[in-house]
Order: structure tokens, then C-alpha cells, then sequence
């Protein structure tokens, strides 16, 4: 369920909020109130909803300076102002902190209800951008070494400009010293008869090289082993 704190220092505006609707058929649970600004940084601090309903003016702390508080703190929870015509100059400036909308007193049930299923769907939205971010790093996690092969292939081949080889190497945190060595094995296929009769398979040769020397050269912290798509291991 999504979850969401009413900020209010009028308690029958709290109490009106809470039964105004059946929030479980909107799958949102009620998970806390506040009465004034330290308190709703509080909760909103610990408890971390989805979504605020805010009064814009409450005590010792008003909506603006919570605001602040809450972007400081990195929340992001989707905020909704609830204020008076007589703050609408508040509510202007509360959208540089890019709230998500505002609801005018006397709340009534019809808007709430439309910017509640507004909220929702955005934070439906953001549920699947997240969702999607999850699985390209999945992805870009289980094909790292496949994603680094392909690069330095093509960084050997001559294939990559400067600015473009600069930009993968950065984008694989690649950070060479002022020092470096290269080791190019060629496999061929001209072997000892002896061998060739031993049916060696070449992917595990490739391997069993790349043991040796990732054994060999064990002390240095930065070396990187892969063979390219010609069969050239470095």
C-alpha cells in the first residue's frame, strides 16, 4: 500500500482528511499525523511516505521552511499543499520546491479524490522508472566483463576515437597509472602434433592461460585479462 501522513495544526481538518474518504480502496494506509512543522519532520523523517498532505501554515515550523528541511534531507515523498486563499502567495512560492499540487480550504472530497489519483499514477510512474533502473543495472552487472571485452577490442582495433575511448573508461571506472604494460598471447592453431591429439578445447585454454596469469601477476592491483573476438589474449 502507498503511505501517507497528514500534516494539519487543525485537528477537525485532520480528523475531516482522515474520514473524508475510503483510502483503502486507493490502497493508501494513513501511517501518521502531525499537529505543527517539527513534528511532521519528524514523522515524515522516520517514516518516510509516499505521500504528504501539508499545510502550508502551521507553528514553529511553516510549510516553506519544512519544505526546505525535506529537500535538505533528500524525501521524496510527493508533497501536496493544503492551503487557504489567503496563502496562495505561500503556495507559489512552495512550488520551487517542486511540490506536486496544492488543494485549497474547505477540502472537499471530489478534489481530493482527483489529486490523490493523480499522485498515485506518478508514483505508479516512478515505481516502474525505478523498476526499469533495477534492471539495467542488473544487466549492465552480469555483462560487465562481456561490456569491458567489447571495449577494449575495439580501443586496440583503432575503432574508438579519443574523446569516445575517455568516455568508456570513465563510464567503466578504468584509471591507468603512469605506468603501463601490455601482454598480447596469440593462440594458434599450428600446435605440437602431441597437443592437437590431446582434443584441447580452446575456450578452456584461454581460461586456464587467464589463471596463470591472473596467478602470475596476483601483486598488481590493477590489471585486466580478456581476449578479444580475434582469439588475441591480453
Amino acid at each position: 500500500m502507498w503511505k501517507l501522513i497528514i500534516a494539519d495544526d487543525e485537528p477537525k481538518i485532520r480528523r475531516g482528511i482522515r474520514n473524508m474518504m475510503n483510502w483503502e480502496s486507493y490502497d493508501i494506509e494513513i501511517i501518521g499525523e502531525a499537529e505543527d512543522g517539527e513534528i511532521a519532520l519528524e514523522v515524515i523523517s522516520e517514516k518516510k511516505p509516499d505521500i504528504v498532505l501539508l499545510d502550508i501554515n502551521m507553528p514553529f515550523i511553516n510549510g516553506l521552511n519544512l519544505l526546505k528541511k525535506l529537500n535538505n534531507l533528500n524525501i521524496k515523498s510527493l508533497v501536496i499543499i493544503i492551503s487557504g486563499y489567503d496563502d496562495f502567495s505561500y503556495v507559489q512560492r512552495a512550488l520551487q520546491f517542486k511540490v506536486f499540487d496544492y488543494i485549497l480550504k474547505p477540502v472537499n472530497k471530489k478534489n481530493m479524490s482527483e489529486i490523490i489519483l493523480k499522485a498515485i499514477c506518478r508514483l505508479e510512474e516512478i515505481k516502474r522508472e525505478e523498476n526499469y533502473k533495477t534492471w539495467v543495472k542488473k544487466q549492465l552487472t552480469n555483462n560487465i566483463d562481456k561490456l569491458r571485452k567489447t571495449f577494449f577490442s575495439e580501443w586496440l582495433d583503432n575503432k574508438l576515437t579519443d574523446d569516445e575511448a575517455l568516455a568508456e573508461m570513465n563510464f567503466f571506472n578504468i584509471k591507468f597509472e603512469d605506468n603501463i604494460g601490455i601482454i598480447i598471447i596469440k593462440l594458434i592453431d599450428k600446435m605440437n602434433f602431441e597437443i592437437v591429439n590431446k582434443d584441447w578445447n580452446e575456450d578452456l585454454l584461454e581460461f586456464a592461460i587467464s589463471n596463470l596469469l591472473n596467478e602470475e601477476f596476483k601483486d598488481f592491483k590493477n590489471k585486466l585479462i580478456f581476449t578479444d573476438d580475434k582469439k588475441i589474449l591480453y
